[in-house]
């Protein structure tokens, strides 16, 4: 049995406190000063530590910079016990709660207070949640239990080079991934046991840090969950995107870790109803708007539009546009991500599990079936409860399947490699 030391990136919100249960207040001393957490359940919190210059003012439109302590912090132990608030963003689904600021580039730390039986310390993990780099935050409840780092998503950090905009978003991630490198060990980590897991939005950034030669030693594994890196895809002519990132690849070169990919099966059910959460049976012109746009008509392309014909799903356009999307957008650029990284081991999934749940507040997504975009972190984070879900009684499969995830999870964590302890074996890909 293993005990994790989690990091995590992400914005700050709400999250349940229970700071009454305080049995005492740790105090830790990093690079960016002195911080006095609480502790909970066995567990020490330090909520709300710099880890890059806050981005106002006359760094409002710069990339992250390195985190300076002021006169007046030096020597004076702070407090890390409140939650700041979360990145400037457009709350469209109701999942951040309270205030929102620019200044949100912050760690939060959760770590055991049984010290490791290891001199090196506690495996760590960084969590980087999703969100389009346009919303989300580490506070989500769906996320409780981990620790969280602040992570700049606005549209505003954005680096011009020639005629093309490149995100330089993980750049403050980086600092993120220093500052564990630096101070780990003072929260009782190993600095050279850290694996770098991204959902969704958040798995475009391990993705950045394999290819850079800046994060090299930094961390020694990777997961992207319901995430890929090929994104640049959407934003530019397909094959531009392709040669530049293959001549990238190939000049720069990959951090050799170990890797977990994985998607959802009908990751698009949220998408195609995603404006406003309830759709009825859309046309064929419906049906071929979304698509159209992202094909290229190559003789492949042309196949999918007859496989995935809405006789094959009763008729029904709306679940052969899920399916069809499903696989050009996120499952078959996983494979290839997975094809592309094969020469390090490399551990690819599909999570089919269709839940009696969903994560948003309307009743209507109910009634569509499927494996939705991110109906993996309830399992995740083990967050199957009715305080989050309403009055929804879970199957009786679905408490187990939640265990043998995060035990995959924790595997690839500790060991670098999934398995150990789980029923299924689960083998490294291998591209033929």
């Amino acid at each position: 049995m293993y005990t994790i030391y989690i990091v995590a990136i992400g914005l700050n919100g709400n999250l349940y406190l229970f700071a009454n249960e305080s049995i005492a207040s740790p105090v830790v001393s990093t690079t960016s000063g002195q911080f006095a957490g609480f502790t909970i359940r066995q567990t020490n919190v330090w909520i709300v530590i710099p880890y890059a210059t806050p981005p106002i003012d006359a760094f409002r439109w710069l990339k992250a910079q390195p985190y300076v302590m002021t006169d007046s912090q030096h020597g004076t132990i702070q407090n890390a016990t409140n939650y700041s608030p979360s990145c400037l963003q457009i709350n469209r689904e109701g999942l951040i709660l309270g205030p929102t600021d620019e200044d949100c580039l912050h760690l939060n730390v959760w770590a055991p207070t049984k010290p490791s039986t290891s001199s090196a310390g506690y495996p760590v993990m960084l969590w980087i949640h999703g969100g389009a780099f346009i919303e989300g935050s580490a506070t989500q409840v769906i996320y409780d239990g981990l620790s969280w780092t602040n992570a700049a998503i606005n549209e505003k950090k954005l680096l011009h080079h020639g005629q093309h905009s490149i995100s330089i978003k993980p750049n403050g991630i980086f600092f993120s991934i220093g500052f564990i490198r630096d101070n780990i060990a003072q929260f009782g980590g190993d600095k050279n046991s850290v694996t770098l897991m991204g959902q969704s939005a958040g798995s475009r950034p391990v993705c950045i840090h394999i290819v850079s030669p800046l994060s090299a030693s930094l961390f020694h594994a990777g997961i992207l969950d319901n995430g890929s890196c090929d994104t640049l895809i959407y934003l530019r002519d397909k094959s531009f995107a392709y040669s530049t990132t293959q001549n990238l690849a190939s000049l720069v070169g990959f951090n050799q870790v170990p890797i977990s990919i994985g998607v959802n099966h009908d990751e698009f059910v949220l998408r195609t109803l995603y404006e406003d959460y309830y759709h009825p049976p859309i046309s064929t012109v419906d049906y071929l708007n979304p698509i159209l746009p992202i094909m290229t008509y190559n003789h492949s392309e042309i196949q999918a539009l007859y496989i995935y014909t809405p006789n094959q799903f009763s008729g029904n356009y709306s679940q052969a546009s899920v399916a069809l999307l499903s696989q050009e957008m996120h499952i078959c650029s996983s494979r290839r991500t997975a094809r592309y990284m094969s020469r390090q081991p490399t551990y690819l999934y599909t999570y089919n599990h269709a839940p009696e749940y969903v994560w948003l507040t309307t009743p209507n997504l109910i009634m569509w079936p499927g494996a939705y975009h991110s109906a993996e972190l309830f399992s995740l984070f083990q967050t199957l409860t009715a305080s989050l879900c309403g009055n929804i009684i879970f199957k009786s499969d679905e408490l187990p399947l939640a265990t043998t995830v995060r035990r995959y999870w924790t595997n690839m964590i500790t060991k670098r490699q999934p398995n150990g302890n789980v029923n299924l074996i689960w083998s490294q890909y291998v591209f033929v």
